[in-house]
């Protein structure tokens, strides 16, 4: 089954281990309409369901013009693992996230006494595409549609595009820019990796489509691509 992953980072002093313990003292309660389910904490992977309650409110009329207000109630929840990354940073991983996150993201800043920075990631999609080939041994990645933005055509102007291809659209995109500057905003590809194709999306803002079996193979690549991307400017 294929799975949405948003990626963010949060900035906190607090050990994984004080984090599970905030997370389990805020479940679920219908009087707060939201809160955290089922909080585990396994091998230094924090995992929990953030669970929130909605009531909307309708006016019904009836044939002799009286009208009542009937309540709907609905749940809205998301599975969600926290993780480490480095000394002060954590990868928080929302899989099939709603639109929006900020219930979540206020709750965690809540329970953190307002002592963390929860932010999302940008990533460098070509310097995670040379980490997957150069330390976890990818074979081959093929690019099969790309987006790129910021190429500067002149003094006046740049360019969006997007790029499908049959064979590899970075070697199309290479011979077209010509060493010109330009952003990888997202792709769509496919790895070849111990034997097995892996087909995957990335985005520059941190999400990721893939596989569920794949999961944990890219989490590592991200935490190598996040220690890269600190050494490059050290």
């Amino acid at each position: 089954m294929t799975v949405k992953i948003k990626w963010l980072t949060i900035k906190t002093p607090k050990s994984l281990d004080d984090i599970y313990l905030l997370l389990t003292q805020y479940p679920y309660s219908e009087s707060e309409s939201l809160g955290f389910v089922g909080v585990g904490n396994n091998d230094g992977r924090i995992e929990a369901t953030f669970t929130e309650c909605k009531k909307t409110y309708s006016e019904i009329e009836d044939p002799f013009g009286n009208i009542t207000e009937q309540e709907l109630v609905s749940y809205s929840y998301f599975d969600f693992c926290i993780e480490s990354l480095a000394d002060g940073l954590v990868l928080l991983s929302v899989y099939a996230p709603p639109k929006s996150l900020k219930p979540l993201t206020r709750k965690l800043g809540e329970i953190f006494d307002f002592n963390a920075v929860v932010s999302g990631l940008k990533l460098d999609i070509d310097l995670f595409l040379r980490v997957f080939k150069d330390q976890h041994n990818a074979t081959s990645i093929q690019i099969e549609k790309l987006k790129m933005s910021g190429l500067v055509l002149n003094n006046s102007s740049k360019a969006n595009i997007e790029i499908t291809s049959s064979s590899d659209a970075s070697k199309e995109i290479s011979n077209f820019t010509e060493g010109k500057h330009y952003t990888l905003d997202r792709v769509r590809a496919l790895a070849l990796h111990h034997g097995s194709a892996i087909k995957f999306e990335l985005s520059k803002a941190g999400s990721l489509a893939i596989r569920d079996q794949y999961i944990q193979m890219f989490t590592s690549i991200l935490k190598d691509y996040m220690a890269a991307r600190i050494n490059s400017h050290v």
